[in-house]
């Protein structure tokens, strides 16, 4: 059962990685795209309609690429006041529960009404409004996966979590475990 578990984690831990990988390639553009904004904008006094949309259309993949990347890495942002003088089983329990109740809930909400978004927006081949006139929807398309990975990240610390509880052994991808020291 362990090697089916570690199986399981393991694809989704280096789905996530390799999501959070790419998505962070886009800071290059993205901070190349700035800088020549910045200088148009201030130096030249001659700023651009184009530098604007694309800025934001780098952000979107930036962001949700590495939802689940950050997960994994436990980059959120958590409330430790209490949690930190939990015990490791009182703290599993408490993660799992909170990931199930808060956390995998809102994040199959948000994946299926960005899927629907994603999809009517494909559907009408989607464009801004603005003078730039670019297409939306390839950028919508990546809230569903955004979500998507957020979920498969979520599991893979529940199963994590599930294990833990089960048979007082901790269990860790092996990507995870390769760049992370715990």
């Amino acid at each position: 059962m362990k090697k089916v578990i570690k199986l399981v984690i393991n694809i989704f831990d280096t789905i996530n990685f390799y999501a959070g990988i790419i998505g962070a390639l886009f800071f290059i553009p993205l901070t190349i795209l700035m800088v020549f904004e910045v200088f148009t904008r201030r130096v030249l006094g001659a700023p651009t309609v184009w530098t604007f949309e694309t800025s934001r259309f780098l952000f979107v993949p930036l962001i949700m690429l590495a939802l689940g990347f950050t997960l994994l890495f436990r980059g959120h942002a958590t409330i430790d006041l209490f949690y930190e003088r939990f015990s490791p089983k009182v703290r599993a329990i408490v993660d799992s529960i909170t990931l199930i109740i808060f956390l995998m809930s809102a994040s199959l909400i948000m994946f299926l009404n960005g899927l629907k978004q994603s999809s009517m927006s494909w559907a009408s081949l989607e464009r801004t409004a603005s003078a730039f006139n670019v297409p939306v929807y390839p950028v919508k398309t990546f809230l569903p996966v955004g979500f998507a990975l957020l979920i498969l990240a979520a599991l893979s610390v529940l199963l994590k979590n599930i294990y833990f509880l089960a048979t007082k052994e901790e269990i860790e991808s092996n990507i995870i475990a390769k760049y992370t020291k715990r």
